[in-house]
């Protein structure tokens, strides 16, 4: 049964109304704080403003706007994420457009990002592997206005994303569609560095796992099979050896719990240096490696 019925409305069309009015529904199922974020954080993304830039007591919400902030609300407690809904993200300071074509970008990824640039040149030549809505890319290129960034995914619909990432956020960005798995596949170029989130997580963890991510991420993004859950590590591993420039630098995001397994198989590909790096809550999140070749 939906949150709010037909006949439900606030007092009137004032925001303060609308916004009272919202948080009291949503206290209903959320602890106060939590109810007074979302809310806001929708109306934000209604008003295409934040709140704090508003003259609240002079702004009145249209009737298709106090329709469509109820539809979300909706939306919200039937237990869609918060990004999906509004259609917006935050990663490392950009505004990035997301859908369930794409993962929803994490804060440990921003991490990634950190890691990777501090081994590199501002003006590095650098690719990334598997780049969903291109958050990881778009923000290298964001940082680092001087460095030539490549993104590849096999997914259309995430392609189609980056590419609207790219085009809103005017970044400079090459795309292009590539299969990491197939045999076939190869890189053209030589880069100073290679960066990746691939999926890592064994499809025997679906149960343990909320059900927004579940079943409203992209499977193709998040899982690989119980029996190959490095798969991805050992395409990238391979490309690494021939696509990095000497003392290229690879690093990619990693499940906590193959740790070891993914810096074995980075050493069993001539890779050297390989290190494993914690995020902020002391959890094997990452992995480090360079090309001595």
């Amino acid at each position: 049964m939906p949150l709010f019925e037909v006949h439900d409305w606030p007092r009137s069309n004032a925001f303060d109304d609308a916004r009272k009015w919202g948080r009291e529904a949503m206290a209903k199922k959320h602890d106060q704080r939590s109810a007074q974020q979302l809310v806001d954080l929708i109306l934000e993304s209604l008003l295409s403003k934040p709140i704090f830039k508003l003259k609240m007591d002079q702004v009145r919400l249209t009737e298709p706007q106090l329709i469509r902030f109820k539809h979300q609300l909706n939306r919200l407690d039937a237990g869609e994420a918060l990004q999906y809904i509004t259609g917006k993200a935050h990663f490392l300071h950009l505004e990035l457009h997301v859908a369930p074509g794409v993962l929803i970008p994490r804060p440990e990824t921003e991490e990634l990002v950190v890691l990777f640039e501090k081994m590199l040149p501002k003006d590095a030549e650098v690719i990334d592997l598997a780049t969903g809505s291109a958050c990881i890319a778009l923000a290298l290129a964001d940082r680092n206005r001087g460095m030539k960034v490549q993104a590849m995914d096999f997914s259309e619909d995430a392609l189609r994303i980056a590419e609207k990432n790219k085009t809103e956020l005017a970044l400079e960005l090459e795309l292009f569609q590539g299969d990491l798995l197939s045999p076939n596949f190869h890189l053209d170029d030589k880069f100073d560095g290679i960066v990746s989130n691939p999926p890592y997580i064994p499809e025997r963890e679906k149960s343990f796992m909320a059900d927004h991510v579940v079943n409203q991420e992209p499977e193709m993004a998040l899982f690989v099979p119980n029996d190959h859950a490095l798969v991805f590590y050992e395409a990238i591993a391979k490309i690494a050896r021939t696509s990095l420039k000497h003392h290229g630098v690879l690093c990619v995001e990693i499940h906590e719990d193959y740790a070891e397994e993914v810096k074995g198989t980075f050493i069993a590909h001539g890779l050297s240096e390989v290190e494993i790096h914690k995020d902020l809550q002391g959890k094997d999140r990452m992995i480090s490696a360079l090309n001595r070749n």
